[in-house]
């Protein structure tokens, strides 16, 4: 298996800057699609008042969720206790379990985590630079919040993304509720949550039996369809 380099998301890609180093590197590397992504950065953003589905309380709402989110990733990595748990992987699977769907989750699940499912590379961050990722975990607990069907029927409008944002922003509280459980338990763990992913999520969760890859490259499951938002923490907590 080939590990996918994160540099490669048009997430990461439309971070870069025309007058960057790290522009001119990426695009001599892969030329094929520079034309396309100046097209992109040229539109208008999805929340810009020249955007067809433009609407200010909407957006404002939008803003305000990524913000939270942001806060929520900026906070320090859950220090682990110093007495480890003695019970069995099986238990403490289950109370991970119940952990993460009282805090909000509506499905999870629990698989190994291979280091060839990690990213080559962390997409470009706020200063430009990449980031090998060369350290894993070996197990990850992996779930997924629903996002409500009637703001997603509003598609293509913003409403849609209201209920995308603020699933990112669930997804984020029930991870950081999750890696405080294991710090408890002893063990250090990893978030992965919207701008500080170290593995694809759709890929995890389809191992985790959350459902399947469809053909839009992203998860689809039995219970909500595509109605919803993944997040993981990863650890080396035994499961």
């Amino acid at each position: 298996m080939t590990r996918f380099d994160e540099r490669d998301t048009m997430f990461a890609r439309m971070r870069l800057r025309p007058d960057s180093r790290e522009y001119r590197e990426y695009y001599a590397r892969h030329p094929q699609r520079q034309t396309l992504d100046d097209q992109l950065r040229a539109a208008p953003g999805l929340l810009h008042p020249k955007s067809q589905t433009y609407n200010e309380g909407q957006a404002l709402m939008i803003r305000a969720a990524f913000r939270s989110v942001a806060d929520l990733g900026a906070l320090p990595d859950v220090k682990p206790a110093p007495d480890v748990s003695s019970q069995e992987p099986a238990v403490l699977a289950a109370l991970l379990k119940k952990a993460a769907l009282s805090a909000g989750a509506a499905l999870v699940g629990i698989t190994a985590a291979s280091p060839t499912y990690y990213y080559s590379h962390r997409g470009f961050n706020s200063d430009g630079g990449a980031q090998r990722i060369t350290t894993h975990h070996h197990w990850a607990v992996v779930f997924a919040v629903e996002m409500p069907w009637q703001q997603v029927q509003g598609a293509p409008t913003l409403t849609t993304t209201v209920a995308s944002s603020q699933g990112y922003l669930q997804a984020a509280m029930v991870g950081r509720i999750l890696t405080h459980a294991i710090g408890s338990l002893g063990y250090v763990s990893y978030h992965h949550m919207d701008g500080r992913y170290l593995i694809p999520l759709p890929f995890l969760a389809e191992r985790a039996g959350l459902g399947q890859i469809g053909r839009a490259g992203i998860l689809v499951t039995k219970e909500y369809g595509l109605r919803i938002r993944l997040g993981a923490v990863t650890t080396d907590l035994p499961l």
